[in-house]
């Protein structure tokens, strides 16, 4: 297939500091385009990164030297993963033997999108059942309320007497407008 654009990209690793090991794989593996990334956080969402998923389309190839030089754990590798599959480009990894150019390579991309579907799956699931062990255990869960009990009253007074609008009261009390039309609601459902 021909590319559009051949992509490298390599990161600071502790052993390639200024990443000239990295650099020099990658062009021979013929990346027209090298992005060089000197932040060693290793982390799948830095500005560099985030870059090379803006800038490439389904008929684009990147390349690493390693899933590490994307990212330092296996969680934020499959973050990256999903996403760049997703813009459709194909996937080259030199040492780990990630090559979505070949039916296996796109098996094996397939079984890695899998083990992120899982992964949020579990998430969810060890999410829902904190939340459940929370409230079994009486604890509030979600988001504080941004007003107290007596808050909602002084609101509900000055709305009924229309002492002040939606925003004036908002203002009043550091919130978003929706915060007191939420009040409002309320009101109107007591009624």
């Amino acid at each position: 297939m021909d590319w559009q654009m051949i992509i490298g990209y390599a990161r600071t690793l502790s052993e390639d500091a200024d990443g000239a090991r990295q650099v020099a794989k990658l062009k021979e593996a013929g990346c027209e385009r090298i992005v060089f990334d000197s932040d060693p956080g290793g982390r799948w969402d830095n500005v560099k990164l985030r870059q090379v998923l803006a800038q490439v389309s389904n008929a684009d190839l990147v390349i690493v030297e390693s899933q590490f030089s994307i990212a330092n754990n296996w969680n934020d590798f499959l973050t990256f993963f999903i996403k760049l599959r997703k813009t459709g480009a194909t996937f080259f990894s030199i040492l780990d033997g990630i090559d979505t150019r070949t039916p296996e390579g796109i098996k094996v991309s397939e079984i890695i999108c899998g083990f992120g579907s899982i992964r949020s799956q579990f998430q969810s699931l060890t999410t829902r059942e904190g939340v459940e062990r929370a409230r079994e255990q009486g604890r509030a869960v979600g988001r504080p309320p941004k007003l107290d009990p007596i808050e909602k009253n002084t609101i509900r007074r000055l709305l009924r007497g229309n002492y002040m609008g939606v925003c004036d009261i908002a203002k009043m009390y550091k919130v978003h407008h929706s915060v007191i039309s939420k009040v409002r609601r309320e009101m109107i459902l007591q009624t």
